[in-house]
């Protein structure tokens, strides 16, 4: 059995700082693959035990969602992370994913977080714009102003109002009731 013995100072830890903080909504599953959740159609997994990328649907699928899915495989190929060849429809309803490329030198988890929260902050423009919409659209609904509402009782009572029908039928029905229908 050999024994070693050290005289003399013990090495200092180097202490690496990062170069780039962020800050992600994100989680590590069981398997070890790590969801991020800040995008706001769909949610971005990393597998790195299949060296794979696949983004879901958040919600519903929409030219919105297959437009963000788009937007960002074609953002990680570009950089040079996924192979562009590799993309395409996942095994789960309205998802995509990418194999991207393993690497010993660096860590290519950290560099897809690095590029994932790169693409959300680009698409953050959207959501904001998206988001206030809604909110504009809701507080015109809800709280109209003047020129847009009228008090209860302030419109007059008359026999036929707007511009729909009373007797208007779907297309199939139309003929055989419009012999039927009294004015």
């Amino acid at each position: 059995m050999a024994i070693t013995i050290r005289i003399g100072k013990q090495p200092e830890k180097q202490v690496v700082e990062p170069k780039e903080i962020i800050k992600l909504q994100a989680l590590k599953n069981l398997n070890d693959d790590v969801m991020v959740f800040d995008h706001a159609d769909i949610t971005i997994v990393i597998q790195p035990k299949v060296t794979k990328v696949t983004a879901y649907a958040k919600d519903v699928m929409s030219d919105y969602v297959y437009g963000a899915q788009n937007r960002l495989f074609q953002f990680l190929g570009e950089k040079g992370i996924i192979n562009p060849e590799s993309v395409q429809g996942g095994a789960v309803y309205s998802s995509i994913e990418g194999q991207y490329f393993p690497n010993d030198q660096h860590n290519v988890v950290n560099l897809l977080l690095l590029n994932i929260h790169e693409f959300v902050e680009e698409e953050r423009p959207y959501f904001e714009f998206i988001e206030d919409y809604e909110e504009l659209v809701n507080d015109n609904l809800t709280d109209p102003d003047e020129a847009d509402s009228t008090e209860l009782g302030e419109v007059p009572q008359a026999e036929k109002k707007g511009s729909m029908s009373s007797n208007a039928y779907s297309y199939g029905n139309s003929f055989y009731y419009q012999s039927f229908t009294y004015e």
